[in-house]
């Protein structure tokens, strides 16, 4: 049914943006560590390199929540018969 399919992309989306969380707290302690060990100049590129990565997923997550939302609100005032092309 749509709506297992929907619930399973949701998990993927959600399993997916958890490992990238993961990785990069895993990446940043490590780099902390490492920090006084290397250039300091190559540290800071791997962090900005780091956190546009979470930031750019982040903001991919944040989409889809948005159209999930817009959707399943939409289906919802098609059921109640308050969609916007029904006189309310």
């Amino acid at each position: 049914m749509g709506g297992e399919g929907a619930e399973g992309r949701t998990r993927g989306y959600l399993k997916s943006f958890g490992v990238t969380v993961t990785m990069y707290e895993e990446r940043m302690l490590k780099l902390i560590e490492e920090a006084s060990l290397r250039d300091r100049s190559e540290v800071l590129e791997e962090a900005l390199r780091l956190n546009i990565e979470l930031s750019r997923r982040t903001i991919m997550m944040m989409r889809y929540v948005e159209e999930l939302q817009q959707e399943l609100t939409r289906r919802l005032l098609d059921r109640l018969g308050l969609s916007s092309g029904a006189g309310g």
